[in-house]
């Protein structure tokens, strides 16, 4: 059975819910008007519902499907919640569930059907042999599928693109070395060397080295830089 909108079914859906939460080893705290929420936004959806069994108006169990296009022009289905009550695990109630599931799945047109065994209640095995009996598989990534076509499925990635080669230790250039002369190197254009009386016309400020040191040295006109002389108003170093 298949919940309408505002379907006031809706209530024993979050009631079982919560149950499922205590059974589970998730550490989540349960919210109910979160999860009326999400039941109504599937209920909304055109390309969702909710699926549920019930015996004497007592709510055995239920399952949350949608299907998408994502990025194909074909549909694919997503079984994201099925949960059955413990006490209703030992009736026909899991294979009335996912016939149901199934023909849902077959009527949207959806050519692939996932869903997850993680539901870490304790019956992750179980669920699988269930999926089982209606053509899912286990993948080799996790979770489970069920397909028109599932011949090549799982084969190997068509393109494989290699990992990039590191260069060898003798083609890899060595650092540059500097070595410090303890020279003064004149920086600028115009006469005169260093230690002359001159005027240069160099950057006010440059970043130099000397004897292993790093300073700045900025221009100051009439004084000593360096080496240099008063009347120089370049950088030597």
């Amino acid at each position: 059975m298949i919940l309408d909108k505002w379907d006031f079914r809706v209530a024993d859906v979050v009631e079982v819910g919560k149950t499922f939460m205590n059974e589970s080893n998730y550490n989540l705290t349960f919210s109910e008007k979160r999860m009326l929420d999400a039941l109504y936004c599937v209920i909304l959806d055109p390309d969702g519902d909710i699926i549920v069994d019930y015996n004497d108006n007592v709510l055995n169990g239920f399952a949350v499907l949608q299907r998408t296009d994502e990025c194909h022009k074909e549909y694919i289905g997503y079984l994201n919640k099925f949960y059955v009550r413990p006490e209703k695990r030992l009736t026909k109630t899991s294979i009335r569930l996912m016939k149901e599931v199934t023909a849902w799945f077959d009527d949207k047109e959806c050519v692939y059907s996932f869903a997850n065994s993680m539901a870490m209640i304790g019956h992750d095995e179980a669920f699988i042999k269930l999926m089982e009996k209606f053509n899912y598989i286990e993948t080799p990534y996790g979770g489970l599928i069920r397909g028109n076509d599932m011949t090549n499925l799982f084969r190997k990635p068509k393109v494989h693109i290699p990992a990039p080669a590191l260069p060898s230790e003798d083609k890899i250039p060595a650092p540059t070395a500097l070595e410090d002369t303890g020279a003064d190197v004149v920086i600028g254009s115009g006469s005169g060397k260093s230690g002359d009386a001159g005027t240069f016309t160099g950057d006010s400020t440059k970043n130099q080295r000397v004897s292993g040191r790093s300073e700045v040295r900025k221009k100051k006109k009439g004084a000593n830089v360096l080496g240099g002389t008063a009347a120089q108003t370049g950088i030597n170093i």
